[in-house]
């Protein structure tokens, strides 16, 4: 396992070494190679890989997913979902806005979107941006998550 100092980083030596499109390949390899239905919790880059493949009829096994504060999300919003999908996004992101990505995919089948008040990485221990009382509320929320209901009824 590598050991990164922060974020940042981190964040350098996936963007130099691997790359959202290597990601979402072996992410793809991972899932069809499982047996049985699967169900996918995505924080930041993993979000955004899990978010481009969800449309691919490769998973069809797969139950649903929940994404947290994918940033890239807003170069994708065309997707159509094959699953039920929740979206957790942050209070706000510099690079672009929330609100009207917020917007774009309210409307699509399969997918509900919760706009938080913690930002980008509250989940995340080792980020600037980890917040423990929004970490112990969504860990809830993962933990409970029916991903056999096909539209997550009472997540707000």
């Amino acid at each position: 396992m590598m050991k990164f100092d922060c974020e940042v980083e981190a964040y350098s030596h996936f963007r130099s070494k691997v790359g959202l499109d290597k990601y979402v390949e072996k992410l793809l390899e991972r899932i069809s190679a499982s047996f049985g239905y699967v169900n996918l919790v995505g924080f930041s880059i993993g979000a955004s890989a899990i978010w481009r493949l969800s449309d691919h009829q490769a998973l069809s096994k797969v139950s649903g997913a929940i994404l947290f504060y994918s940033s890239q999300i807003r170069d994708y919003v065309k997707i159509d979902f094959i699953f039920p999908t929740r979206l957790i996004f942050p209070a706000m992101e510099p690079q672009f806005s929330v609100l009207e990505v917020m917007q774009k995919l309210k409307q699509k089948e399969l997918v509900e979107v919760h706009h938080s008040t913690y930002l980008h990485g509250f989940m995340n221990l080792h980020s600037r941006s980890y917040n423990a009382e929004a970490y112990a509320k969504y860990k809830q929320i993962v933990c409970n998550t029916p991903f056999n209901d096909p539209i997550y009824k009472g997540f707000n």
